[in-house]
């Protein structure tokens, strides 16, 4: 497909979309002085970073929309093309998008207990370390592998429990995704019998 009909796809997506699209794969947003653009990073590799237009009347807005396409489409091993799509269905549909097997049911938060089994953080604005952890969790009969983004403190907690093969546990929402799962709106991460955990 050439660039123009990239371009025209690009110019219909609408910025409430594609942040709601990052936000649901565990994107973060990062404080900007910029007032047209909201800015933000990737979990999987906290150095990539997109910039998302807020202002439809920008020279550029198509094209801005067209590398946000790029670089997720690169992260997720999919087309251009097919990102722009997903990104063009009413807002409603976004979080099933991508998130095949998802039910009413694992919409709801929920409990997770498990096990670390990759550290992949990285020094935020203040020095300490912070971002995604591997969990390996069960569900039901499965037994997941689920990111999860933590704070500086839940991911100390992370790194001792990981060093000392200790189980963790965790509230959120599962959302499954074709290679990655994600636990979203995390919450009460502690180390099962620690201070913070909350199971004995």
């Amino acid at each position: 497909m050439s660039g123009e009909p990239l371009f025209r796809l690009g110019t219909r997506v609408d910025a409430l979309d594609v942040r709601a699209y990052l936000e649901a794969r565990g994107w973060s947003r990062v404080p900007s002085r910029r007032a047209y653009a909201a800015i933000y990073r990737s979990s999987r590799e906290p150095l990539v970073e997109v910039q998302v237009p807020l202002d439809r009347d920008l020279a550029d807005y198509g094209d801005a929309m067209v590398v946000i396409a790029r670089r997720v489409s690169e992260w997720e091993g999919r087309s251009v093309e097919s990102v722009l799509h997903d990104l063009l269905q009413p807002r409603r549909d976004l979080p099933r998008s991508g998130l095949e097997g998802d039910s009413p049911r694992e919409m709801q938060p929920a409990q997770f207990v498990g096990q670390v089994s990759e550290l992949m953080g990285a020094p935020g604005e203040q020095g300490a370390v912070e971002g995604p952890v591997v969990l390996q969790v069960q569900v039901e009969d499965e037994l997941l592998k689920a990111r999860v983004m933590l704070g500086a403190v839940e991911y100390r907690q992370a790194a001792a429990a990981h060093l000392d093969q200790r189980y963790v546990t965790v509230r959120g929402v599962l959302r499954r995704g074709p290679r990655i799962h994600w636990i979203e709106a995390a919450s009460g991460f502690g180390i099962v019998g620690g201070p913070s955990g909350g199971v004995a």
